[in-house]
């Protein structure tokens, strides 16, 4: 850190030497301190100066090599600069590329120089050119999709002037381990004077049919993991209770979808298949004896018609046979379904099923359901700028570990978003032999 008490961060009259200032903000990031998104505001900040130490000073890339642990790198990533750069903002959208050249120069990290000539679509187009060939890697491809991206752009390019989706939104890239398209390498080339990407990969599906999506009303609607339970005040009890209602509306409108299939083809039942999709292979939802039983309960809750959810909330609420007892649950029953809002009368049903309802929320909030010509059961991004239809093709990329939803159109594919398809996420659908890899034209 010699050199860095030259270096010195002002608000206003304020003034700190910015290697603390960087301790500082770490120490909030392990503290949880929730006045701020740490990672929105500090990501390229924090980046940058653990490259440019371990760049500066040989010692300090020592101790961090002998260190290394999960998502620390002493070596630069171009794309994880430019993904950091992409929520701050510039009066010209090309700055948001340009104002990286001198640190990238540092970094030994060819980039164009700064020609405000160009068109902003080949500017942004050019530096994940630059990124790609640097990293030697795929993994941009996974923040192309965002909700206000321009419509000349490549289908390939990140548009690097939109913020995109924050880590918390459900769509975002998250590293779950899968390994859809194999444990090997990428491979990929550019044509036609770099406006095209080919990629070695294979085409496996089609979408036959998508489902009502289940969106959030706003950001902070839909937490990692919603719980009725986890209520300050009133009107965080009514914003989940009608989150909860929503989705197990659009959920049972799901599970019909996948009864149309009697079997699934990779392994086990349609039933299991279902669970599988809405929580990501169980990613989110730990695979115990206790999960089993939340599971069948919310999938037996998601076919009980809404007008008997009373009657299914007082049968767990007062159980028995005596006849008393029924009497008294009949007239409890009518009670409740004349005094309780609908809402509130889902979420009483749910009852234990409300643990596994918010595992699922958590995965598919801003996703839609759809099914395949192979009948196979997946989850897509949607909002999204071009959401999916039917006739979109399900492809795996060689060395990428979400397969993508891609649209056929004039030259080639146009790559829309990364998806979950169950059983194809670790490799099931990947050719063994490499003479049926395909090379795929992204456009």
């Amino acid at each position: 850190m010699a050199e860095f008490p030259r270096i010195r961060a002002r608000c206003g009259t304020n003034t700190i030497v910015w290697s603390k200032l960087l301790i500082a903000v770490n120490a909030l990031k392990s503290a949880r301190y929730r006045w701020t998104d740490w990672q929105e505001h500090m990501g390229l900040q924090f980046a940058l100066t653990m490259y440019l130490v371990a760049k500066r000073d040989p010692r300090t890339r020592e101790v961090l090599m002998d260190n290394d642990g999960p998502g620390l790198h002493t070596d630069p990533f171009a794309w994880i600069i430019l993904l950091n750069a992409k929520a701050k903002l510039a009066s010209n959208p090309k700055d948001k590329i340009f104002a990286l050249y001198g640190v990238f120069q540092e970094l030994e990290i060819p980039l164009p120089a700064p020609d405000y000539r160009k068109d902003v679509v080949d500017v942004y187009r050019e530096a994940v050119i630059a990124a790609i060939k640097y990293d030697k890697g795929l993994d941009i491809l996974y923040y192309v999709p965002s909700d206000h991206r321009m419509a000349d752009l490549p289908s390939w390019v990140p548009d690097w002037s939109d913020p995109g989706w924050p880590e918390g939104d459900a769509r975002s890239s998250r590293d779950y381990g899968f390994a859809a398209g194999g444990r090997g390498k990428s491979k990929w080339r550019f044509t036609d004077n770099d406006k095209k990407l080919v990629i070695s990969g294979k085409l496996i599906d089609t979408v036959i049919f998508r489902t009502e999506p289940l969106t959030a009303t706003n950001a902070s609607e839909a937490p990692r993991q919603p719980d009725v339970l986890d209520c300050k005040t009133q009107h965080d009890a009514d914003t989940v209770s009608e989150l909860h209602t929503r989705a197990y509306k659009i959920f049972r409108s799901w599970l019909e979808v996948s009864l149309w299939s009697e079997a699934y083809p990779a392994e086990g039942t349609t039933k299991n298949a279902f669970r599988q999709t809405v929580t990501l292979g169980g990613r989110m939802a730990n695979q115990n004896v206790l999960a089993d039983y939340f599971f069948k309960e919310w999938y037996r809750m998601l076919q009980v018609p809404e007008a008997d959810h009373m009657d299914a909330f007082v049968d767990k609420l007062i159980p028995g046979r005596w006849r008393p007892v029924r009497l008294f649950r009949k007239l409890l029953t009518a009670t409740l379904k004349m005094t309780v809002q609908s809402s509130a009368r889902i979420v009483a049903a749910l009852g234990e099923a409300a643990v596994f309802h918010g595992w699922a929320i958590a995965c598919c909030t801003n996703k839609c359901f759809f099914l395949t010509e192979n009948a196979r059961f997946g989850v897509a991004p949607d909002p999204s700028p071009v959401p999916v239809e039917a006739g979109d093709r399900i492809a795996v990329l060689g060395g990428m570990a979400q397969p993508f939803l891609l649209r056929p159109v004039e030259g080639g594919y146009r790559i829309l978003a990364h998806v979950y398809v169950h059983g194809i996420m670790d490799g099931e659908a990947w050719p063994e032999d490499e003479a049926d890899v395909e090379e795929i034209v992204l456009v």
